[in-house]
């Protein structure tokens, strides 16, 4: 008797929710009736969208915006949902690339053993680099995660190991471009020592369309805090960088892009003489120049020129003057690219480095040449 009052539930149970399942269907059929009856209709559209995304059926609403668009590229809302709705179908996706390398540098006159020789060293590069993207729910969250180290052969106090996460939501704008919005956590150590620890905010602006000139923006906001032996450095660290770049400039394929951007580094102790603002503006051009050399399915060119200027906000009284340092950093890359046809890629390159500052102390010359191999996977 229990048992068949059980079933006769779960039996009505089922018949009204399939009752409402088809009421559910005949719903968005009749939506997609008035669809069919004007294909072009931007409000038909939409009701019938919104509902299928509603019922789960995200395949049919982003049909139903492709169709505003294709009809009315100026609508401004079905762009933003085409964007939303695209990176929501996009399936999850985790790329790694670790590179592995060898610099060697002259580092002249930046400083120099108790002998009076130049202090050139020759030093390994490790670095490893996630990016994933994945849904979370009804929201698309984008993750960065970035090791890096290095191993001096002669300066060991040099020695560096450097981490960085990053991880956050996108939001699609009114415009259609993407907003990343993510909490961010760095640290690092100098030898054996700790260096600094830091936490913060960035911002990414991604117009999300590669023929534009303008590829968006990068704004990044927080505070870092220094070991004992450069606690003078502690406080409120700002990044700001843009870029734009142009495509098929002088030859077919070529690539240049120009990336602003601007440092304010608040560091407040020892009369504020390590707070700076940071203007700088680097350049790059790159081009294919070969197919199939020594196993690379392609090789490119490119050359590099940077330039930075920094105005420092105080001084010790014995220093007489604000600080002020420019720096030119031009070079040239060889890049070979699908090495063996798997995701493997070889950058040799040379760079030079001249600092120039009103203190005599940090007027430095370096001279950079290395090689490094990278895998993704």
């Amino acid at each position: 008797m229990r048992f068949s009052a059980v079933f006769a539930a779960v039996t009505i149970a089922v018949a009204v929710g399939a009752a409402a399942q088809s009421e559910r269907d005949q719903e968005l059929s009749a939506l997609f009736q008035d669809v069919i009856a004007n294909p072009g209709d931007a409000t038909a559209n939409i009701l019938y969208a919104r509902r299928a995304e509603e019922l789960g059926q995200t395949r049919k609403a982003l049909a139903a915006y492709e169709r505003i668009v294709a009809a009315d590229p100026s609508n401004v809302q079905a762009q933003r949902e085409l964007t939303r709705l695209r990176l929501l179908t996009k399936p999850p996706r985790t790329r790694w690339i670790a590179s592995l390398g060898g610099q060697y540098n002259s580092n002249k006159l930046l400083r120099s053993d108790q002998d009076g020789r130049d202090s050139d060293d020759v030093n390994g590069v490790a670095v490893v680099r996630m990016q994933d993207e994945r849904n979370v729910g009804e929201r698309r969250v984008s993750t960065d995660a970035f090791v890096y180290g290095t191993l001096h052969n002669r300066f060991g106090e040099s020695d560096l190991a450097y981490a960085s996460a990053a991880s956050g939501p996108l939001w699609i704008l009114d415009n259609g471009w993407s907003l990343a919005t993510r909490g961010s956590v760095e640290a690092a150590m100098l030898s054996d020592d700790f260096l600094f620890v830091s936490g913060g905010i960035q911002f990414n602006v991604d117009p999300e369309d590669s023929d534009r000139a303008w590829q968006g923006a990068d704004v990044s906001v927080s505070w870092a805090e220094f070991g004992p032996e450069f606690k003078d450095r502690d406080g409120l660290v700002v990044n700001a960088t843009t870029a734009y770049r142009y495509r098929d400039i002088a030859s077919t394929g070529a690539i240049l892009t120009i990336q602003p951007q601007y440092t304010f580094n608040g560091a407040s102790g020892d009369n504020n003489r390590n707070r700076f603002h940071e203007f700088g503006v680097d350049a790059s051009a790159l081009r294919p120049v070969a197919t199939d050399v020594l196993g690379f399915q392609q090789v490119f060119g490119l050359v590099e020129f940077g330039v930075s200027g920094r105005v420092y906000e105080g001084h010790r009284p014995e220093e007489g003057e604000d600080r002020r340092d420019l720096r030119l950093t031009p070079g040239v890359r060889v890049i070979g690219s699908q090495f063996m046809g798997e995701n493997i890629t070889a950058t040799a390159n040379y760079s030079y480095e001249r600092n120039l500052s009103s203190d005599s102390t940090r007027i430095s010359t370096n001279h950079q040449t290395g090689l490094t191999i990278s895998i993704g996977f």
